[in-house]
């Protein structure tokens, strides 16, 4: 979605009293765009940075160049005024510059970094070199609890929860939100991989309410939640030969 587009659907939101929160993995966020995203009201603009370094950076999403780009664009996002904070994916090969990482989002203006596990969906599912052991998550949370008292008053420490807290957590609360897809496709959030209509073939009005609000009461949601390994996040039903996006 161009520059030109996007603000039209975000002044209709921002006349409305709407506050935005932008995900992005910084590859295009230029100057150009921080002069249109200036005058939205923001909770925070995230910026996905998954190494201090270069190297670890681009080999991770491999990219070469998108560390650079991704780093210019959560300072460009800081120097704007704008609140930043930073997400770093925690695998096994960038566990021990944690630090590091944390001094990184501190320098660039973070508010906060949010330190975090892969999914373990898509191309992610049953690769151990992504994935931590039981051992090294403890060792992350570990770091995490050391950092935060150590930066305390200086930049807000977090981790993530791990996907079988979150889904359960997600199931017993009311539903607040979902998630369009460039293709129209509605899902319920980024980790389920179920889809509960289309905007091009129903208005979003209806879809919410004819799923929206009910959807993670669904039978096969509440199995797909308990197949969900509690340590690796692996769902024993959709497997990689399984379609990714069930419609509910």
């Amino acid at each position: 979605m161009g520059k030109n587009r996007l603000p039209k659907i975000m002044d209709i939101l921002h006349a409305d009293g709407t506050g935005f929160v932008l995900i992005t993995n910084g590859y295009l966020l230029d100057q150009a765009w921080i002069d249109v995203l200036s005058p939205y009201r923001f909770y925070w603009i995230q910026v996905s940075i998954d190494g201090f370094d270069a190297g670890t950076h681009d080999r991770f999403r491999g990219v070469d160049g998108s560390w650079i780009r991704a780093v210019r664009g959560a300072f460009l996002v800081s120097k704007a005024g704008l609140p930043l904070v930073i997400a770093s994916t925690v695998v096994p090969k960038n566990l021990n510059d944690i630090e590091k990482m944390v001094d990184l989002a501190y320098q660039l203006g973070a508010t906060a970094i949010i330190l975090g596990e892969v999914l373990p969906s898509g191309r992610a599912k049953g690769n151990p070199d992504i994935i931590l052991t039981i051992e090294q998550r403890n060792r992350l949370y570990q770091h995490v609890e050391e950092l935060a008292k150590r930066y305390r008053g200086r930049i807000e420490i977090q981790r993530s929860s791990n996907v079988n807290y979150q889904l359960k957590r997600y199931h017993i609360m009311p539903n607040a939100g979902c998630i369009v897809r460039p293709n129209g496709d509605v899902r319920m959030d980024c980790m389920m991989p179920f889809v509960i209509g289309n905007v091009l073939q129903k208005p979003f009005s209806e879809i919410w309410r004819d799923k929206g609000a009910t959807c993670w009461n669904s039978q096969q949601v509440v199995d797909y939640i308990e197949s969900v390994d509690p340590i690796t996040g692996a769902s024993f039903i959709h497997s990689n030969h399984v379609e990714v996006d069930r419609v509910i």
